[in-house]
C-alpha cells in the first residue's frame, strides 16, 4: 500500500489550505473551504503538470469566485497548487 498526502497550496500567498488522502477528497475539502467564505465559487478545472521527470507537483486547480462589495461584483481567480507527497513513515516498495 502506497501512502501519500495530497496537499493544496494557495499560489498567491504560498500557504497550505488543506490536505487529504486522495485527489477526490482534496477537491471535496476545497469545496468545503470555499463554502465557508459565503461567495459564489466555480471550479474551472485542473491543469496537470507535465514533465519528463516525476516530482511532487501534480498541477493546479483554478477557482473563480464572485464577491460583492458596495453593490459591485468582483471576479477573482484563485490558483491552487496541488502536490502529492509521501506520508510519514514512508512506504517500503
Amino acid at each position: 500500500m502506497v501512502r501519500v498526502t495530497w496537499l493544496a497550496i494557495d499560489s498567491d500567498v504560498k500557504t497550505p489550505i488543506t490536505s487529504a488522502d486522495s485527489f477526490e477528497n482534496l477537491q471535496l475539502a476545497l469545496e468545503s473551504f470555499y463554502l465557508t467564505k459565503n461567495e459564489k465559487v466555480k471550479c474551472m478545472g485542473f491543469t496537470p503538470h507535465i514533465t519528463s521527470f516525476p516530482d511532487q507537483y501534480e498541477g493546479n486547480l483554478t477557482y473563480e469566485r464572485e464577491t460583492k462589495s458596495n453593490d459591485k461584483i468582483d471576479i477573482h481567480t484563485d490558483i491552487i497548487e496541488v502536490y502529492c507527497i509521501n506520508f510519514f513513515p514512508e512506504t517500503d516498495y
